[in-house]
């Protein structure tokens, strides 16, 4: 993925912080999903047009890892929820 692209929550796709952990419900295969800790950092940072590299900045923030992994682990959990209709990209 390159960091011209752009990512969005889908904004039908209902989602709930509880005790510090996100879920998402997707009616598109009538799963819960639960998020990790990046996971949901990503999910919670999306709630408007946001580019790759704003996501990999705000992991970076947050957690010690190396950029790479870390770019790896987005675009890869960025790809399945792509795939499942719960976030948009363009």
């Amino acid at each position: 993925m390159a960091h011209k692209i752009l990512i969005k929550r889908n904004p039908s796709v209902p989602f709930r912080v509880l005790d510090g952990e996100c879920f998402i419900y997707s009616s598109f295969d009538d799963r819960f999903h639960h998020l990790n800790e990046t996971a949901a950092l990503i999910w919670m940072n999306c709630a408007k047009w946001v580019s790759i590299e704003s996501i990999l900045s705000a992991i970076s923030k947050d957690y010690e890892t190396v950029r790479s992994e870390a770019k790896k682990d987005a675009e890869s959990f960025i790809k399945e929820m792509s795939n499942a209709k719960l976030l948009f990209i363009k």
